[in-house]
């Protein structure tokens, strides 16, 4: 009982947090990026092989200080998407951390499904801030040093797998706007992989 009425008050405040970002009443700074790349899968942990990309976001609000860390997935080879959302306030007496984790399949999502979806919190923020991070200095200066993938011993069918391709090119074009799209949209995301 008490950790549902402790996950019910994490749930409102992240959902007046994402409000006051909707209406400009939080200016998030884009303080770190970690660009599109390739995760392969983690047999330990049963995690799937992966596209990701990272944000790490600052904030002070009511003289509190507030990090946001936001990461968005395309699981390979399924078109599975995740949006894992962290908010963390550091401060001793005041400490807090709420972690929000979405998982779905968007090609079996119905139309209210997916509309259901956008009023998420965690969904709301990640719409909101991406396309604003997309232009900082953060993020160019990332692509500058970024590599799609970093690991050896990727299976030859997870590396042919059209998303990975499409994973690639975006990464390669600095594409992280349309990245952030194809994670919430099943249809931009099959025209992207037209484009290949």
């Amino acid at each position: 009982m008490m950790q549902e009425i402790m996950d019910q008050e994490e749930r409102v405040m992240l959902d007046q947090i994402a409000k006051l970002t909707e209406e400009n009443h939080v200016e998030w700074a884009c303080d770190e990026y970690n660009p599109i790349g390739f995760l392969d899968k983690d047999d330990d942990s049963e995690q799937s092989a992966c596209i990701c990309q990272m944000f790490q976001f600052s904030a002070v609000l009511n003289g509190f200080h507030y990090e946001l860390e936001l990461a968005e997935y395309i699981n390979v080879p399924s078109g599975k998407i995740d949006l894992s959302v962290t908010l963390t306030r550091n401060d001793d007496e005041h400490f807090l951390k709420i972690d929000s984790i979405l998982s779905v399949e968007l090609a079996t999502s119905q139309e209210k499904e997916a509309k259901d979806i956008d009023n998420i919190a965690a969904v709301r923020l990640a719409k909101r801030l991406v396309p604003l991070a997309v232009k900082t200095d953060a993020v160019a200066e990332a692509f500058s040093w970024a590599s799609f993938i970093n690991q050896t011993g990727i299976s030859k069918a997870l590396l042919n797998n059209n998303l990975t391709k499409l994973g690639e090119k975006l990464c390669s074009e600095h594409r992280a706007l349309d990245f952030h799209y194809a994670v919430f949209d099943n249809a931009y995301k099959d025209r992207l992989l037209a484009e290949l």
